[in-house]
């Protein structure tokens, strides 16, 4: 069963955040506290997660869990920062309008890591 209420808060969890990629936008953040995020939600499923800090702001988020037998490898990606937000109103919302929720990066990528997590427990 797909719990749509966890994927919906968790994106607008997630768009609240600031990932804005620093090498895009001077003085932009980056994923450090996106990273810490999904790094929680991770740990809490019996995920090894490590952050690997980058440069400042920048972190990559690394994350297993070992199976019981010698089947395969499943590998999951996903990006954590945005392009910047030069002309939008509220980008940081997460306002929900006509069943659809919009803010930066809502769309790329952090709805499909919203989407990815209730499928890891």
């Amino acid at each position: 069963m797909i719990d749509e209420a966890f994927i919906t808060k968790t994106l607008a969890d997630l768009v609240k955040i600031n990932s804005v990629n620093p090498a895009l936008e001077k003085g932009a953040p980056g994923e450090a506290e996106i990273g810490t995020y999904i790094f929680n939600i991770l740990s809490s499923l019996n995920f090894e997660c490590t952050i690997n800090t980058i440069s400042p702001g920048r972190v990559n988020l690394v994350a297993k869990r070992r199976g019981s037998g010698n089947g395969q490898s499943l590998m999951l990606n996903a990006h954590m920062d945005t392009v910047g937000v030069e002309g939008m109103a509220n980008p940081f919302g997460s306002v929900i309008r006509d069943g659809k929720l919009y803010g930066r990066g809502a769309y790329d990528m952090k709805g499909s890591i919203a989407a990815i997590l209730p499928f890891m427990s």
